[in-house]
């Protein structure tokens, strides 16, 4: 029984840290001041070593968002999807809509499903 339990556990842990590398960056670069200027240039000078297979850029805030009479706190990670697709595979975990389909939309955003549901929020509702 113990073996059992044991391999259950050495198996989730290695799908929980297979996800968390498929999802958070490997390497994160910063600035003073916290903005990264330049960063078409400075991502290109990164990718040009050997054992980088990409970058994308991002933003990082916390906040609110309502929907109706519904509002919960956040995390917004904020990304270039044509760019965010060359270095993570988060298009998998989209079940309804496609995260290159942000590109055509002004203010497209992609929530989680525990989101959504506390929202009551579906695919074209307005949240803010």
């Amino acid at each position: 029984m113990t073996i059992t339990v044991l391999s259950a556990i050495n198996g989730y842990e290695k799908k929980m840290f297979e996800w968390l590398l498929e999802m958070d960056s490997h390497i994160t670069v910063f600035e003073r001041g916290g903005i990264v200027t330049n960063w078409e240039l400075k991502s290109k000078s990164i990718t040009k070593h050997p054992d980088i297979i990409g970058a994308a850029p991002y933003i990082r805030i916390n906040d609110m968002m309502v929907h109706k009479k519904e509002t919960i706190a956040i995390f917004v990670r904020g990304v270039l999807p044509k760019d965010e697709m060359k270095i993570s595979n988060l298009d998998s975990y989209i079940i309804e809509g496609k995260l290159l389909a942000l590109e055509e939309e002004k203010l497209g955003i992609v929530i989680g499903k525990k989101v959504s549901e506390t929202l009551k929020a579906n695919i074209g509702s307005k949240v803010g």
